[in-house]
């Protein structure tokens, strides 16, 4: 059973991997982002990785938790 402040947070386990979907949805974020000369971030791609893999609508705690959680500091 998950901690209760990661409760309803998807992924939140340090060693999930990306499905094919969301590893697609990735390399096109990372595409869009040289396309328009923004750096590509480990931050940026942890949190891309978080809401491109989640299956529903995440808020910006569950977002924080969820990498907390990967032990991924963001700030």
């Amino acid at each position: 059973m998950p901690d209760a402040d990661l409760a309803g947070a998807p992924d939140a386990t340090p060693d999930a991997t990306p499905d094919a979907e969301t590893a697609a949805a990735l390399a096109s974020f990372r595409e869009y982002l040289r396309e328009h000369a923004l750096p590509v971030t480990g931050p940026r791609m942890a949190v891309a990785e978080v809401v491109l893999g989640a299956d529903r609508h995440l808020s910006a705690d569950d977002v924080v938790r969820t990498l907390a959680a990967r032990g991924t500091p963001v700030g």
